[in-house]
């Protein structure tokens, strides 16, 4: 009886509110730390966390079942009140758009998360 494997990988980017520089240096090592933890604990598969003082990269699989916007919608929930609790940022908030670039799954990984590139994959925003 053949089977269906069916692979999901994501690209998300999202920004703190206003894109002000919360991140700072002390915690963004910790921060990443906390999402890619986080991504695990709603069933994701984290693959690599990157990002600087005022936005993240996320390159993570889901499984077919996890509904993308309820994902984001949790992990962003968590990571907003960690930031607040633990890294010290009274008002912590996220954007609440986010830009979603769908991976193609490909050996090498996610390198490409860390550098910009003219030639972009397919793009959408979600709330």
């Amino acid at each position: 009886m053949a089977s269906t494997y069916l692979s999901l990988h994501y690209h998300v980017v999202f920004s703190t509110k206003n894109r002000q520089p919360l991140i700072h240096e002390g915690i963004i090592t910790r921060l990443h730390d906390y999402l890619g933890g986080t991504i695990e604990g709603l069933g994701g598969f984290p693959q690599r966390v990157g990002g600087v003082a005022d936005h993240v990269h996320l390159l993570f699989g889901l499984k077919a079942t996890v509904t993308l916007s309820d994902f984001m919608r949790e992990l962003k929930k968590a990571s907003s009140v960690w930031m607040q609790e633990t890294g010290g940022v009274n008002g912590f908030a996220w954007q609440e758009v986010c830009r979603l670039h769908h991976q193609r799954h490909r050996a090498e990984g996610g390198g490409g998360i860390y550098r910009q590139s003219a030639e972009a994959p397919p793009e959408a925003d979600i709330p």
